[in-house]
């Protein structure tokens, strides 16, 4: 037994030792690896055709229905702004939507909901890829308010 404790403590001692050596010695050999490589490696250069363009944001808005709401019917109108004729999704539990907005930038659609408390997500893909969304919360109940 105490023959398999020193050559564990031994074959502990190698690793260790290699593992030290490895360390100690690993800066050196990358910064000769640097040294090795060509120029155009380390710091490419790019073209000028491929720098960023400038994009603007689209104002993306949904003025109906409003967060907290409560509605006695279970088809919902959805009603806002965003950049001309791009699309947004509409989703509720029950069903999602792509609708697309007019040239002026307005879009309406329709969204059936469920009984009780209803999450919204309404999202704005641009032709930019940028993406807006908007979270509402709306209540539906069949009875009369």
């Amino acid at each position: 037994m105490k023959q398999d404790i020193l050559i564990a403590v031994g074959v502990g001692f190698v690793v260790g030792s290699v593992v030290a050596v490895t360390a100690t010695s690993l800066p050196t050999l990358l910064s000769q690896a640097r040294k090795s490589l060509p120029a155009e490696t380390i710091s490419p250069s790019f073209a000028p055709s491929m720098t960023p363009k400038e994009v603007q944001l689209n104002s993306f808005a949904v003025t109906s229905p409003s967060d907290q709401s409560v509605s006695d019917s279970n088809t919902l109108s959805v009603v806002g702004s965003a950049g001309p004729s791009t699309k947004i999704l509409l989703e509720s539990e029950s069903e999602s939507k792509i609708v697309e907005a007019s040239a002026s930038g307005t879009f309406e659609g329709k969204l059936k909901i469920n009984e009780g408390a209803n999450t919204l997500y309404f999202t704005n893909i641009a032709e930019n890829g940028q993406i807006a969304t908007e979270t509402r919360t709306v209540f539906y109940t069949p009875e009369e308010l």
